[in-house]
């Protein structure tokens, strides 16, 4: 009888020097990174349709308060809060804020402009978790338009 024998590749050579040094790699990915995908949200962030949904809800939301409250210490809240937003205004112009919380920010402008005023203020409270330490002079402001508003349509 005869055997056949399988044929094997050939082995390939080794060779121990291959031209790089260790020393001067640089590591691309570790080894336990997770893909930058998981990270990423499904939905695209348009920053300059947020800002500018933004600026024309809390615009409309400051002269309409201005116009129902003329006096007393509700003039006071509505020219503070004004004061705030301008300066909420002006961090967005500057890309002073994250676009997350631009994102977040969006969404509470479009649940107030819809009178959705529970709504608007669970995202306040979001917001207030997120970015408080960085963003707590508009936050506050935010609030007191939320309020004002709901004051002008009860």
């Amino acid at each position: 009888m005869s055997t056949i024998k399988a044929s094997s590749p050939p082995a390939p050579e080794f060779t121990a020097y291959t031209g790089k040094d260790f020393r001067s790699a640089t590591i691309d990915n570790h080894w336990n990174d997770p893909p930058t995908k998981i990270f990423s949200s499904a939905e695209t962030i348009d920053v300059e349709v947020d800002s500018q949904i933004i600026h024309k809800v809390i615009s409309e939301t400051l002269l309409r308060c201005q116009e129902n409250f003329k006096a007393g210490i509700q003039k006071r809240m509505v020219d503070d809060t004004t004061r705030r937003m301008n300066q909420l205004l002006k961090t967005i112009e500057d890309h002073g804020i994250e676009m997350d919380v631009l994102h977040s920010l969006c969404k509470l402008c479009q649940a107030l402009e819809k009178r959705e005023f529970e709504g608007a203020l669970e995202l306040h409270v979001k917001l207030m978790t997120k970015a408080y330490d960085n963003q707590s002079q508009w936050l506050v402001g935010i609030k007191r338009l939320i309020d004002l508003d709901q004051k002008i349509n009860q």
